[in-house]
């Protein structure tokens, strides 16, 4: 089984997503499967951007800050932000 290692959640134990998917563990095991499926590709795909950041070109540098903005609005406005 892969550890799954989070950021802290927001009481800074950093234990919350795993503590979850510890719990679907015992329910559904292929969920789990999926999860840390999941999980593995964004780290790799993290850890491959990471290592080219230094070969940002000008539009990576343009668009990367509006797609953080236009990811943070989606995010905002779906739970509920604009009431």
């Amino acid at each position: 089984m892969l550890a799954i290692v989070m950021p802290a959640d927001m009481n800074g134990t950093g234990t919350l997503f795993a503590d979850f998917v510890a719990a679907l563990g015992a329910i559904d095991g292929a969920a789990v499967t999926a999860i840390e499926s999941i999980v593995l590709q964004e780290r790799e795909h993290h850890d491959r951007c990471a290592t080219q950041r230094h070969r940002r070109r000008f539009w990576s540098v343009v668009i990367a800050p509006v797609v953080a903005l236009a990811t943070a609005a989606a995010i905002w406005f779906g739970i509920g932000g604009h009431r």
